[in-house]
């Protein structure tokens, strides 16, 4: 499940948990797109506790994603401590033109402020 938690400016900071299915991006999507229209980008702080996966809808709906919205965000900040997504980010970061950067929990407000900056 995806919660939006708060916005900064062009910053939306998102939290991610249990098992992601394809309407869990009916919030992330028009969040991002309404920063994306007010300020010409976005920049997302994707919070993840106790994250399952995805189903196989929430993996589709997440490579539309990646070829939508997530050209318009500039900084991704991956806050999570699970080697997982870690390794994915690591893996897909050459592919994309955005900035990526991976923090631990406890550095959740140091993600924020780099996304933000």
């Amino acid at each position: 499940m995806f919660k939006v938690m708060k916005e900064i400016g062009s910053t939306v900071v998102v939290e991610a948990e249990g098992k992601i299915d394809a309407s869990d991006y009916k919030i992330l999507v028009p969040a991002v797109e309404r920063i994306v229209k007010e300020h010409g980008h976005a920049n997302l702080v994707l919070v993840t506790r106790d994250l399952k996966g995805e189903t196989l809808g929430g993996m589709k709906n997440d490579a539309k994603f990646a070829f939508s919205a997530y050209k318009d965000i500039k900084r991704f900040a991956l806050v999570t401590d699970q080697d997982w997504l870690r390794a994915g980010l690591k893996i897909i970061a050459p592919f994309t033109h955005t900035e990526e950067k991976i923090f631990a929990l406890d550095q959740q407000a140091e993600a924020e402020a780099w996304a933000s900056a």
